[in-house]
């Protein structure tokens, strides 16, 4: 069945500016759940309904596909052959555009010994205590230059922003640099080459960085990525245990045979058009679905869907953070992927649970 915005015909809905107080309750499998402003989801202005025709309650009952027989097996291979790549990494500090921050480019090799680059951004003062790896969305259109993000309540830490491969510092013979929408396609003909499966290494590689050049940190290493990052966090963590918390923000990539099912949604439209040309393709999205991949993730984990998102539907967002373990907790925005009307004030209240999270 192909869900859209006929099936919810009042999709404009009027955010209820008195519901300020965040409501806590929990999830059917036992999970922590915040509606961070309510379950109403944001207001909009898109000519399509951005919550796909879900209610708050309906996105609860969202579930993972069926994984191939040999899904761990295709990744606990992936990760054997990453970790036999030195890293052999180089640190190159360059004049800070973040006040009270020292930066510097570093780059570092990963599976097919691909060369990742990033910025490793540490606090002028103070001890390190905890390392942490960030994962980026897909970048705007025209975009040149991804810059790190400040916008979490990290303490005393160091952050390694890494760029996915063909992005940033990251460049790839075989991606047009920094397009997002070619970026989902390469090598997507076969599992072993798609270009994905080499984004995802390159975070067990970051780790391996940041553990060697911060020791004292082992025990004390985050992951935190939203949307692209967020859904490489979650093809990540299962095979990789030192990392002992993640923050997963608006993760894309969950349950693709549903994700092809939305009208309105330029992803489901391309999903659709590819499965099309491509005859096996069901079965190659199947090892890089992030819902399978959450359900074998061990670390506890912050995850933060949106009831509404034009970009990316937030049935696939719910399809990754209710296979999440019970010792996960789920804070749920009114929105992603767009500005609303007091996102300052869910915000706010996000990054003091985070602190709890991150820094407890």
């Amino acid at each position: 069945m192909v869900r859209s915005s006929a099936s919810r015909p009042d999709h404009l809905i009027h955010f209820n500016k008195d519901l300020v107080m965040p409501e806590e309750k929990t999830t059917p499998n036992g999970k922590k759940l915040v509606y961070l402003r309510g379950k109403t989801p944001a207001p909009h202005k898109f000519e399509t309904d951005p919550t796909f025709g879900y209610s708050a309650d309906e996105l609860l009952t969202v579930t993972a596909p069926k994984a191939p027989p040999d899904f761990d097996e295709f990744w606990q291979q992936t990760y054997a052959e990453n970790m036999a790549v030195p890293v052999d990494y180089e640190i190159k500090e360059v004049e800070s555009w973040i006040p009270g921050y020292k930066i510097s480019e570093i780059y570092y090799r990963s599976w097919n010994n691909f060369r990742t680059g990033g910025y490793l951004v540490v606090p002028e003062e103070g001890e390190i205590n905890t390392t942490v790896v960030f994962g980026h969305g897909y970048p705007r259109p025209g975009i040149e230059r991804i810059n790190p993000e400040l916008d979490l309540p990290l303490k005393n830490a160091a952050i390694l922003f890494v760029h996915g491969r063909g992005f940033g510092l990251s460049p790839h013979p075989e991606c047009p640099h920094n397009d997002s929408m070619l970026h989902f396609t390469v090598g997507i003909k076969s599992k072993e080459t798609r270009i994905i499966r080499g984004c995802v290494a390159q975070l067990w590689g970051a780790a391996s960085v940041m553990l060697d050049i911060y020791p004292q940190t082992e025990g004390n290493l985050i992951y935190a990525g939203g949307s692209f990052g967020g859904a490489l966090g979650a093809l990540m963590l299962p095979w990789e245990k030192r990392y002992t918390k993640a923050y997963l923000n608006v993760p894309a990539f969950g349950n693709y045979p549903l994700a092809k099912t939305f009208e309105g949604s330029i992803s489901a439209e391309w999903l659709r058009k590819s499965y099309e040309r491509i005859p096996n393709l069901a079965e190659i999205l199947s090892y890089y679905d992030t819902a399978i991949a959450a359900s074998r993730i061990t670390c506890p984990v912050v995850c933060s869907p949106a009831l509404a998102d034009p970009k990316v539907p937030p049935p696939t967002q719910f399809a990754v953070a209710n296979a999440l373990n019970r010792e996960s907790e789920l804070y749920v925005l009114p929105a992603g992927h767009y500005e609303y009307e007091g996102i300052a004030v869910v915000k706010a209240k996000l990054n003091k649970y985070l602190d709890e999270f991150f820094n407890g």
